[in-house]
């Protein structure tokens, strides 16, 4: 990865989630064709009913979250792709 024109080595593999926002949104604008093979799956979400909104907030800022545990390595990851290929 190169950032400020500085490259840094990522271990591999490296995986990047990345978000494309509603056209909505102020300031987001659609991608350009040639860009939207960069992304493998689109989830599609509507707005929550406001129940579920109120549940979200409350479980998601109103106590500390639990620790993450990884439940694989990047080897295994790449051990993974071994057996697709």
């Amino acid at each position: 990865m190169t950032s400020g024109g500085t490259r840094y080595n990522l271990p591999e593999p490296f995986f990047v989630l990345a978000t494309q926002n509603p056209i909505e949104m102020e300031g987001t604008y659609p991608l350009p064709e040639a860009q939207l093979d960069r992304f493998m799956f689109n989830v599609m979400l509507d707005y929550l009913s406001e129940d579920d909104e109120v549940t979200v907030v409350t479980q998601t800022t109103s106590r500390k979250p639990d620790p993450i545990s990884p439940i694989f390595t990047g080897d295994d990851i790449r051990g993974f792709h071994e057996v697709v290929r």
